[in-house]
């Protein structure tokens, strides 16, 4: 992004990205909310005075598997589904976000991902699916083989899961990859090979587009300027 300021606290229309990440959830109402902080988490923590929110610290950055199994040590023995949703995707509704819930506790499925098609999928994790349609696994841009970057479905990196079929899985994670990370991704395919159910629900493709740059984020400045956000 240019620019020391923690990713999530550059502005949109005068407001840090992270609020307009919570929005859609505020609205959904869970009963906890839990944010992860890493660099910056000073900065972070202060903008978020006031919201309904509890953070969780990841001391050292060594990926999104890493950052959800520090969330769940504020989790202790709790039992029912956890939204995951990253703190740069401010043209989310609450509207897909209900939709995606739904869609997971109707299917009773262990794990939901929320998908879409783009054009230019560079840079995201893309969706591996067998010849029945059903997602087998997600591979990360930095490891996908030549035939798996031609997927256009991206992960969105917007889940829901069950718990603690979620922390079980996380707890086998592997850093065996191009980053030396621990990918949330590689829990679906851990859930699959346990014979749990995985959904896939494919979305609005505009809604689910990160921020990584500069040009992204003027990007969806302009979107929002153009298509003002539901209010519920």
């Amino acid at each position: 992004m240019e620019s020391p300021l923690p990713k999530v606290l550059h502005p949109v229309k005068g407001r840090p990205l992270i609020k307009y990440a919570l929005d859609p959830i505020l609205q959904v109402r869970p009963l906890r909310n839990i944010v992860v902080v890493g660099y910056g988490r000073g900065e972070v923590i202060r903008v978020l005075e006031g919201y309904p929110v509890e953070f969780a610290v990841q001391d050292v950055q060594k990926g999104t598997g890493h950052a959800v199994s520090e969330a769940g040590r504020l989790l202790a023995d709790y039992t029912g589904t956890v939204l995951v949703l990253p703190g740069d995707v401010p043209l989310l509704t609450v509207s897909t976000l209900k939709k995606l819930m739904k869609f997971h506790m109707d299917g009773s499925y262990a794990a939901t991902v929320l998908t879409g098609d783009v054009e230019n999928p560079f840079g995201y994790g893309r969706v591996v699916r067998d010849k029945q349609g059903d997602l087998v696994k997600i591979v990360e841009e930095r490891d996908a083989g030549v035939s798996e970057k031609r997927l256009h479905e991206i992960n969105s990196g917007i889940y829901c899961f069950e718990y603690p079929p979620l922390r079980e899985a996380l707890a086998e994670l592997k850093n065996e990859n191009d980053q030396g990370e621990y990918y949330l991704t590689d829990t679906i395919a851990i859930l699959r090979a346990k014979g749990l159910r995985i959904g896939v629900l494919k979305g609005n493709s505009e809604e689910i587009l990160g921020v990584n740059t500069v040009l992204e984020l003027k990007a969806v400045e302009k979107k929002i300027m153009k298509s003002p956000r539901e209010e519920n």
